[in-house]
């Protein structure tokens, strides 16, 4: 600017375009730059540096923040440019001396201290041992591979491979005499999937509606007969009972959600209606047609959830046969990383636990 402004006037009032475009892009390159030392103050490494506080930065990025609006308006050239002309080639001017010594001041400061190196230092090898675990998904991808939609034959009705974070299991029907009521599925953890395959099935599946602390399950069963939110929640209430130790109140409870999800589209749960229970050690979560209406929560009736589907008295037996002969009975192909990955993820966290352990002694020391 001040190269443009020895060849034109100097009443203020007579700058031209090229003049404001000069300041423009000068009073931007300086924002970008002040804006690029804002992320050096986090160190590169979401750390805060011990000069965030200095006066002169906070001036510095005040000053930024007043001239972005500034700058919009600027552009626009809708107003005559002779006050604010003026007054922004001063801020200018304040703003890069700002910026200056902040520049030469920041490196210096970083250096001196032990406690901000050694935040830096934790904080990359937490982020290498991160990047090498991304890398090591062998499992994922070995049961990635493996999963299928299925259809249940008797009803047509096919189900996704994944829910979200589970894979599905089986299939199978709940009949009432000759109606095919719902059909219904199994979605298993990783974990799940593990205890099924390359053993006693049947025994595995028993297994499951007891661990649930490691092994979580959910099943989905899409309505093939018109039926009311009341004969549905008393159906898998009274299921419920015999397996379930606990208090009353808890199957009441399981009821008023399916009722009250059902409800809501006008009390009866037509052809295509889904319900979904997800099982796990606290409890069992209901949701209707992809909505939470809520979960019961008390120890043991995840279990009795999934025992109502799995064990010798299952109201499905097609599902637990589906299950017994699912592709994840089979032997699964190894999970394991070669020795070498293994090996560099051990020497990751043991670099992470010293760095942190460093941290922790010179935030401690006076």
């Amino acid at each position: 600017l001040d190269e443009y402004s020895s060849k034109t006037p100097n009443n203020v009032g007579q700058v031209d375009s090229n003049a404001m475009q000069i300041l423009v892009d000068e009073l931007e390159q300086t924002k970008g730059n002040i804006m690029e030392d804002e992320d050096l103050c986090e160190g590169g490494s979401g750390m805060a540096s011990l000069d965030c506080d200095d006066e002169g930065r906070a001036q510095a990025l005040s000053k930024v923040r007043r001239l972005e609006s500034e700058l919009a308006r600027l552009k626009s050239r809708n107003e005559d440019p002779q006050t604010r002309l003026h007054r922004l080639k001063s801020e200018l001017d304040d703003l890069k001396s700002l910026h200056h010594q902040y520049s030469n001041s920041v490196p210096s400061s970083m250096a001196q201290s032990p406690l901000q190196e050694a935040r830096a230092a934790a904080i990359a090898a937490e982020r290498h041992l991160s990047e090498l675990l991304s890398s090591n998904n062998r499992k994922a991808e070995v049961f990635d591979s493996l999963a299928k939609p299925l259809t249940e034959a008797s009803t047509g009705v096919t189900f996704d491979a994944k829910l979200e974070d589970l894979y599905l299991v089986g299939v199978g029907v709940r009949k009432k005499a000759i109606i095919n009521v719902y059909a219904a599925s199994l979605y298993g953890s990783e974990r799940v999937l593990e205890m099924l395959s390359g053993g006693n099935t049947k025994t595995s599946l028993e297994q499951v509606t007891q661990l649930l602390d490691s092994a979580k399950v959910s099943f989905v069963l899409e309505m093939t007969f018109k039926a009311s939110g009341e004969a549905i929640a008393d159906s898998i209430a009274d299921s419920l009972k015999p397996r379930y130790s606990g208090d009353s109140v808890d199957l009441q409870e399981l009821q008023l959600f399916i009722t009250e999800g059902v409800g809501s589209k006008g009390g009866q749960a037509t052809k295509g209606t889904v319900f979904r229970f997800d099982c796990d050690t606290s409890g069992v979560s209901v949701f209707v047609d992809g909505t939470l209406q809520g979960k019961v929560i008390h120890e043991g009736i995840g279990s009795a959830m999934a025992s109502v589907f799995l064990d010798d008295k299952a109201v499905s037996p097609s599902l637990v046969t589906s299950c017994v002969g699912s592709v994840w009975t089979k032997p699964l192909p190894p999970l394991e990383h070669d020795p070498e990955l293994a090996s560099r993820i051990d020497d990751a966290r043991n670099t992470l636990e010293r760095a942190q352990k460093n941290v922790q002694s010179l935030t401690l020391s006076p």
